[in-house]
């Protein structure tokens, strides 16, 4: 189905883009909540490719990973649709969000309100509506 389609797509450009090829260090982590995401379980292949930055977008489960690679290989990092709050903590994506936005560099903002909540957050001062 179009799920399955959009995340073998997403696993095969973070192993592309942050591994070089396909690796048997990627793997796919089921949340239990039907939302596999992939997880690079090797931090060494970014520092071995010393990409300039890592862009993530949304609000996902990759999301965050890519954010996590970022903050541990010491990558700049820059967050489309940045500043995007629901204001429910209860929710996974609300979580995702709150933790990129906060590891990022550049916040890359959809809307004069999402540059508004990054600024209540502290971090108004990396944020740039893009539209």
């Amino acid at each position: 189905d179009d799920r399955d389609f959009e995340q073998r797509a997403v696993r095969e450009l973070v192993a592309e883009q942050l591994l070089g090829e396909e690796s048997e260090e990627s793997e796919v982590v089921d949340d239990g909540r039907g939302d596999a995401s992939a997880r690079v379980a090797d931090d060494r292949s970014v520092a071995e490719l010393e990409p300039d930055a890592i862009l993530v977008y949304g609000d996902t489960n990759t999301t965050l990973d890519g954010a996590l690679v970022a903050a541990k290989g010491g990558v700049p990092l820059a967050h489309v649709e940045a500043g995007m709050r629901s204001g429910d903590r209860t929710m996974p994506e609300e979580i995702n969000r709150l933790v990129t936005d906060s590891l990022g560099q550049l916040l890359l903002c959809p809307t004069e309100a999402a540059i508004e909540n990054l600024r209540r957050e502290g971090l108004g001062d990396r944020a740039s509506v893009t539209g």
